[in-house]
């Protein structure tokens, strides 16, 4: 029947298909048998290299650790506090804080103190508001900046005499409104003390303002034994001068006990050039105080000069100028030195100027007060 026929087909076709099943569950069991042997390897593979796993993590750990907690690199260049001394000059301090910004400074993070005193009389209280508004919204990206407004007016010597000074300060530098600087400047001042040429224990600091404007000091372009570029000098730098935070310290505690004593810093008449006169005249300058300091304590500045001694530069390098606007310097603007030209200086031919001299980083000597001193501004 048909019935049978399809049953002896099934069948035929399921022994003619016996050996290849046979072969197909010994090859699955093989298979299978395969991959429990590779996982029992690997198993063991990874009991053996656990614990050196765990010590490498653990030396990566150790060594993060080491990073985390190391002291930060150390940047080359002197921690300095810029002072400004500000009332009612708006264009003036914004010129300044301007040329402060676009300064170069490395690695360093110099913080900003801006003094704003109050003002003489109440026609200048409009001005003075636009001077602190000004100086609270600029934004001095380099490091912390400081606001100080006087509540009484204190006068531009007792502005520079009550400036603080931080022991986190390498150097305190002191800038009147009308000033301006080159944006190399702290990086010359920087080489000039990581060069040693300001470490001398009779040195209060650097003037950024170049040569002399009182004192006729004698040009010492000698035999290579000193600078052809730096010299120092008794005399006070009233434009620019960055003062060692120690040393600022000892003249400010002279100044204090001076004026307790209610004693005013005359000078002998052959050494007084224009500090005596300007006490007279009732200027309410510094200098005078630091002529005399210097000179009863042995005090010096080192200055510089390119054009003094040396042939690489026609005309004198400027680090910072003064405008010499109305004030207590000068009664009307004096047109003087003070071309912002004069600021485009070359950090690179500087340097090289320096390098190409023998001692170029020692400052010539200070050759001691000659008696009867002629100003040179007469």
């Amino acid at each position: 029947s048909t019935t049978e026929v399809r049953r002896e087909s099934f069948l035929s076709h399921l022994c003619s298909r016996a050996p290849i099943m046979r072969r197909s569950r010994v090859s699955r069991f093989r298979e299978t048998l395969e991959r429990r042997i590779f996982f029992v390897c690997s198993f063991f593979v990874f009991l053996t290299l656990l614990p050196l796993s765990f010590s490498a993590r653990a030396g990566r750990m150790r060594f993060l650790h080491i990073l985390s907690t190391r002291a930060p690199l150390q940047c080359e260049h002197p921690v300095l506090l810029i002072t400004v001394i500000t009332m009612a000059r708006v264009i003036s301090l914004q010129r300044l804080l301007i040329s402060l910004d676009s300064a170069e400074y490395g690695c360093a993070q110099p913080d900003l103190l801006i003094s704003i005193d109050a003002p003489v009389d109440a026609s200048l209280k409009v001005a003075v508001d636009e001077v602190s508004w000004f100086a609270t919204s600029f934004q001095w990206k380099h490091g912390r900046k400081t606001i100080r407004r006087s509540l009484t007016h204190q006068g531009l010597s007792y502005s520079w005499f009550s400036f603080s000074y931080f022991s986190t300060h390498d150097y305190l530098m002191i800038l009147e409104d009308d000033m301006e600087v080159s944006s190399t400047f702290f990086l010359f001042f920087s080489k000039l003390h990581r060069e040693g040429a300001l470490s001398g224990a009779n040195i209060t600091g650097f003037c950024l303002h170049p040569n002399d404007w009182e004192l006729p000091t004698q040009k010492l372009c000698g035999d290579g034994t000193h600078s052809k570029y730096l010299f120092q000098s008794p005399e006070p730098c009233n434009w620019g001068p960055i003062w060692k935070t120690g040393e600022w310290k000892k003249f400010i505690d002279w100044v204090i006990s001076s004026k307790h004593q209610e004693e005013l810093p005359y000078m002998q008449k052959e050494l007084a050039l224009n500090w005596n006169k300007y006490i007279d005249d009732g200027k309410d300058v510094q200098s005078s105080w630091v002529w005399r300091y210097n000179w009863l304590f042995s005090k010096l500045q080192v200055r510089y000069s390119m054009v003094r001694c040396g042939t690489r530069f026609s005309a004198e390098v400027f680090m910072a100028i003064n405008h010499k606007e109305p004030g207590e310097h000068f009664k009307n603007k004096y047109n003087f030195q003070n071309d912002p030209a004069l600021l485009h200086v070359s950090y690179g031919d500087v340097v090289k100027a320096f390098t190409a001299s023998k001692n170029a980083f020692v400052p010539s000597l200070f050759e001691g007060y000659k008696p009867n001193l002629k100003s040179l501004r007469g």
